[in-house]
């Protein structure tokens, strides 16, 4: 049996032990682990099914590496042995007396004896007659010196003439042999039939990677069923990261130390694209990239101006500027090898949008993929942003690894099964994804909190408590929200509203428990008192002891009305307009911030109605661009209505990106979605940004109604009649010329 058909028969093997993981993605860790790991398998595991699953330690090292390969691409049942002496999962590549398997550290520490001479413990460097010596004992012992024939000092021997005399390593010069390529006089690197080179000009020859299939040269070569790889493709054996403790491909034998690549130190060096001093991502004909100019360059391919070519733009031309990798001299053309397109790829040659499928199939499983969870994985190819994407797979604590914790533990998905993980945003994320793609069916969100909240509370109440709150949470405040959602008219600050007053009645109880009082005992005294002691919110009290007072479980107690205050947070006339102008030509406020503002600046719009707009509530004529914030559409002045049309575009370009099947356009998209942005979100962005949201409001709306009259505030701006009365009041105007003018207009 030849590898392959080995190779094809282990496949199998742990397929069937490990059902759920693509047999591609087993197939290629199995011959990644090397023939030892496939021969183990083969021979033993066949016999002992559970050796992979149970954490012994008799694995073999090879098979420590499959182990370790299968948890990679989703196999959480696979156990990894751990270290008999430190007790973490690494490869144990070295066994103790008892045969107990070790790591590598350990088997260092075991090694540490005291050195014959100085008597100090560690690792021997040279054992001799009189006993081991350390590193330290070795350089400096007396019988390795000997006088140098140049200098005359005693020092280590670097080299012997003919003659049998020595020199040191400071008095030996290397022979001196003339380039055959560059023509420099100095020492050789290597030889060839051209000639000496020096070591600028050797290089080995290249070779065809197994990663990517590209002609590179060779850093690991082939050995135990691993292919020759390239820099690009290995980025070392997986070990625990000394700084992060996370099992990734890490590197540093040399220093003792193994680094994962996010957590190894780079070189500093000053970027070529951003002229700022920072690590170097990599060197490129045109000089070093740090590592946010090599994505922004990879992820935006342009047309080269000397072959026409749409690649990423790498090099400088005799007229500076930007050329791409070929035309440079150099074979860094990132081309996918599947589609042909030139950009950001991934691996092995393969763009993100490629490699998105076997990526999706080994973080869920094909056979998820195919079944319940295709519409899922139809919506994430679709995404606009690939690499966020992936991104998003292999991210720790994202929806990703929740839902791959979800279809391990086989339950089905259900929003029952996601409320289990309340306070988890990436299960507020995976909710929302799996609403947009129809595998769960939508529901009201914030119905669905409120209830869980008030369920909650009466939980933590006491029993005498529990039997006034709970019929009044269920029958009076929760019969309001429910009613409200059905009619897609309950919003975030209904929502807390309806908490609002379950807590004040709450409370209230518990502060005429601590007075001893019964609520049947308490009078009106006791009322006005709990209210005058306390936050304004007391008032909120007022629907509670009005249900009271009918269903006779109190005394006819009463708590007035919310006050009805004249409001008193203005700006002045240069600062209404200075911010205005701001919000116009500043290009330096980001662009949402720029369009809300102007619009809460010039038409004193709530910020809860600015979130909840859409794109159709948009519109451009032939007299410009309009908005609808009421019954009537508002033409815009020209320079907000260009940032307003400027935002309907950048959402929908962000929306664009989202997975799922969005059918709400809105002007603010949220990063759930198909979601709005938060209202008071957006109302800190805006007061982050030197944009106090009430005053621009208030001082917008007096500015308004000092200029029309109630009736057209009312039906241009969605106002209450009532509210616009009002503030035509403030602003001292009456309906006399409104009337006299619809008069005239009706004759």
């Amino acid at each position: 049996m030849n590898r392959d058909e080995a190779l094809d028969d282990v496949t199998a093997m742990i397929a069937g032990f490990l059902p759920g993981l693509q047999p591609a993605a087993v197939r290629a860790v199995a011959d990644r682990a090397g023939a030892g790991a496939i021969c183990y398998v083969r021979a033993h595991l066949w016999r002992h099914p559970d050796a992979l699953t149970s954490g012994d330690g008799r694995i073999p090292a090879g098979v420590m590496r499959l182990a370790v390969a299968l948890r990679g691409i989703g196999a959480v049942q696979v156990v990894v042995p751990a270290c008999a002496d430190c007790g973490q999962h690494r490869p144990l590549d070295y066994r103790r007396p008892d045969q107990a398997r070790i790591c590598t550290r350990c088997s260092e520490k075991r090694r540490v004896k005291p050195c014959s001479r100085c008597g100090e413990p560690g690792r021997l460097q040279v054992r001799l007659t009189e006993g081991g010596l350390c590193s330290h004992c070795y350089r400096t012992d007396p019988a390795r010196r000997e006088q140098c024939a140049h200098c005359g000092k005693a020092k280590h021997v670097a080299t012997r003439r003919p003659d049998g005399t020595v020199l040191c390593s400071e008095c030996y010069q290397p022979p001196q042999h003339t380039c055959g390529t560059c023509g420099k006089v100095g020492p050789a690197k290597a030889f060839n039939e051209a000639g000496a080179l020096c070591k600028s000009c050797y290089q080995r020859a290249p070779r065809a990677c197994g990663g990517c299939g590209q002609q590179r040269q060779i850093v690991i070569r082939a050995k135990d069923g691993r292919p020759d790889l390239c820099a690009s493709c290995y980025n070392g054996p997986i070990r625990t990261c000394s700084s992060c403790g996370k099992d990734r491909p890490c590197r540093g034998l040399r220093t003792g130390r193994y680094l994962c690549l996010s957590c190894a130190p780079r070189s500093q060096d000053t970027c070529a694209l951003c002229h700022r001093t920072a690590g170097v991502k990599t060197r490129w004909p045109l000089g070093p990239v740090c590592q946010p100019c090599y994505n922004r360059t990879k992820r935006h391919p342009a047309e080269c101006p000397l072959c026409t070519a749409v690649r990423p733009l790498i090099g400088l031309d005799a007229e500076d500027r930007r050329i791409c990798g070929p035309c440079a001299g150099t074979d860094k053309h990132y081309t996918c090898a599947t589609c042909g397109n030139s950009g950001d790829n991934r691996r092995k040659n393969q763009c993100h949008r490629c490699a998105m499928p076997d990526e999706l199939r080994a973080a869920f499983g094909q056979t998820a993929c195919e079944t319940f969870l295709a519409p899922l994985v139809d919506a994430l190819q679709q995404v606009g942003n690939p690499p966020a994407v992936m991104n998003w797979l292999h991210r720790e604590n994202s929806g990703a690894a929740l839902l791959r914790e979800l279809l391990a533990s086989g339950y089905p998905l259900t929003h029952e099964l996601l409320d289990t993980f309340p306070n988890r945003v990436s299960a507020l994320y995976l909710r929302n994804l799996l609403v947009q793609s129809e595998i769960l069916p939508a529901r009201d969100e914030r119905m669905t909190q409120t209830e869980a909240w008030m369920n909650r509370v009466l939980e933590a109440v006491p029993e005498h408590h529990r039997l006034i709150l709970q019929p009044y949470a269920t029958w009076v405040v929760l019969r309001r929200v429910r009613q409200r959602a059905r009619d897609g008219r309950l919003t975030a600050s209904g929502a807390s509203h309806a908490r609002t007053q379950v807590n004040c009645a709450r409370n209230f109880l518990a502060w005429s428990d601590s007075l001893n009082l019964d609520l049947q005992a308490v009078t009106q005294t006791e009322v006005d008192r709990w209210i005058a002691d306390g936050a304004s919110s007391r008032l909120r009290l007022r629907d509670f002891l009005r249900w009271t007072s009918r269903t006779r479980l109190s005394q006819d107690l009463s708590v007035p009305g919310w006050p009805d205050s004249e409001p008193v947070n203005f700006l002045d006339q240069d600062e209404h307009i200075a911010q205005l102008t701001r919000c116009v030509n500043d290009a330096g406020l980001p662009a949402d911030v720029r369009a809300a503002g102007a619009l809460v600046l010039l038409y004193g719009v709530r910020v809860t109605r600015v979130a909840q707009l859409k794109a159709e509530h948009i519109r451009q004529t032939s007299d410009g661009s309009s908005i609808e914030l009421g019954a009537s559409p508002v033409l815009m002045p020209p320079a907000v209505g260009q940032l307003v049309t400027a935002q309907v575009e950048a959402a929908r370009r962000y929306q664009a990106t989202q997975p799922g099947n969005i059918t709400e356009r809105w002007l603010f998209p949220s990063t759930l979605a198909g979601q709005p942005v938060n209202a008071h979100r957006l109302s800190m962005r805006l007061v982050e940004h030197g944009i106090e949201v009430r005053s621009a409001r208030n001082t917008a709306l007096s500015s308004l109604a000092d200029d029309l009259p109630a009736p057209v505030l009312a039906e241009i701006l969605g106002l209450h009649i009532h509210t616009a009365e009002r503030w035509s009041k403030l602003a001292k105007r009456d309906w006399t010329g409104y009337l006299e003018a619809r008069a005239t207009e009706l004759r």
